[in-house]
């Protein structure tokens, strides 16, 4: 398309001879196909815009900053096709007209020529409140019910913290709950671009111990199942806090346990299984004394998440049971007729690692208790095998097949088994 083409040329080793005038022309051409009926076309504008502002930060931020925050502002309310208020019941992407593609437009802009926004919102003034409308902008859409919309928005908080920092100085404290609430979302898009603008803000308004509020979600999700948030919470931790990890969650125990209890009865599984491993952690990793008074606590919200109707999540809290006795083996003691029925029914479980989990529970349980449990033990290991040993073999089903090597039994055994009416 042409604005594909336009795009190369503004984006391409030849974007430094792009003329003045040249720009004008093309973000006055991106900004009207910002409104267009194809997303695609919509989508190539905003890369119009974003090539241009590369060469031209100064012009394209006055050209299209204030129209941008405008249209961001006017497009927060949902409208149907007719202009009207939309009823409830439509999905939480539906209904929003060209908003994502203004606050990916916005995105853009802090992205590429971040560091003239500053100029361009003060005039040359250097009172930080002048910068307000753009964050009020932007925080009204950190909360909004399009996950679109917040994943954008939150990566524009982060283009903000790496190239224009003085713009958020007024409203820190705000971007580190605002961040805090992003890295708990449940959409893991959006919990990936929390975590990048986490890294950013973090290392230009830093330390990591001034800003509590961001480091138990962030230290939950090195555990997060999708990668990409996993990987990158990794390396946000390690650069935030390097070798403090272990000393800023011993001090901050309490504000650690809260929120990985409460994360362990969160709606999304994947973040269940996150908190069991977290709460695993905190019991191998901190110091004893820091966690005494909460071991009870911790404990009482694993074995919730022992019954967990998800299987991954009953595996890591049965791992993290039996870590939790084997360090804290008195305070424990208690809890063992409590949980000892769970760990010999997931020896059962018809998950194999789930079974190959709550064997190593169960040895790491018996070195910690081995007078209590050594009679348990053998026990069930005796009945498993004598179960073994009597178990009969299955001669009924498909007994009409002869056991005789043949060059079409596999085929003869797929024909049964597909029209076996128990199946």
């Amino acid at each position: 398309s042409a604005l594909g083409v336009a795009t190369k040329a503004a984006s391409g080793d030849t974007h430094n001879l792009l003329t003045e005038d040249t720009a004008k022309t093309l973000c006055e051409w991106g900004k009207e196909r910002l409104a267009d009926t194809d997303v695609r076309v919509r989508q190539e504008a905003v890369r119009l815009i974003g090539a241009v502002a590369s060469a031209h930060g100064p012009l394209a931020l006055s050209m299209l900053l204030s129209f941008t925050l405008d249209q961001v502002l006017n497009g927060l309310e949902r409208k149907s096709e007719k202009d009207g208020p939309v009823a409830a019941g439509m999905h939480d992407t539906e209904g929003w007209g060209n908003l994502e593609t203004y606050v990916s437009c916005l995105k853009e802009l802090c992205l590429v020529a971040g560091a003239h926004i500053q100029d361009a919102i003060q005039g040359g003034n250097t009172a930080a409140e002048d910068s307000l409308p753009l964050m009020s902008v932007l925080f009204s859409c950190l909360d909004h019910k399009n996950r679109f919309v917040r994943e954008d928005s939150f990566l524009a908080i982060g283009s903000l913290s790496e190239n224009c920092s003085v713009v958020l100085e007024s409203r820190k404290e705000d971007c580190a709950t605002a961040l805090a609430k992003g890295l708990a979302d449940n959409w893991s898009q959006v919990r990936y671009a929390a975590a990048v603008s986490a890294h950013s803000f973090l290392t230009n308004f830093g330390p990591a111990s001034n800003w509590t509020v961001m480091l138990a979600p962030m230290c939950l999700n090195r555990y997060y199942v999708a990668e990409g948030v996993r990987l990158q919470a990794q390396r946000t931790w390690k650069d935030a806090v390097g070798e403090e990890g272990k000393t800023l969650v011993a001090q901050h125990a309490a504000t650690f346990v809260d929120y990985y209890v409460a994360q362990s009865k969160s709606d999304n599984h994947a973040v269940r299984e996150a908190a069991c491993a977290c709460i695993s952690e905190l019991g191998a990793k901190v110091e004893k004394s820091a966690l005494e008074q909460h071991i009870g606590t911790l404990l009482d919200a694993l074995w919730t998440s022992f019954h967990d109707l998800s299987w991954p999540v009953r595996d890591a809290a049965c791992s993290a049971c039996a870590n939790f006795v084997k360090c804290f083996p008195d305070e424990s003691k208690d809890k063992l007729e409590d949980l000892w029925p769970l760990w010999e029914e997931h020896l059962s479980d018809n998950i194999k690692s789930v079974r190959e989990g709550a064997s190593a529970a169960v040895a790491e349980v018996y070195r910690a208790y081995p007078d209590t449990v050594r009679e348990r033990v053998e026990k069930y290991i005796n009945d498993g095998v004598r179960a073994y040993i009597d178990q009969p073999s299955d001669s009924t089903r498909y007994s009409e097949m002869s056991s005789e090597p043949g060059p079409f039994g596999v085929i003869a055994a797929k024909k049964l088994r597909d029209n076996d009416p128990s199946i």
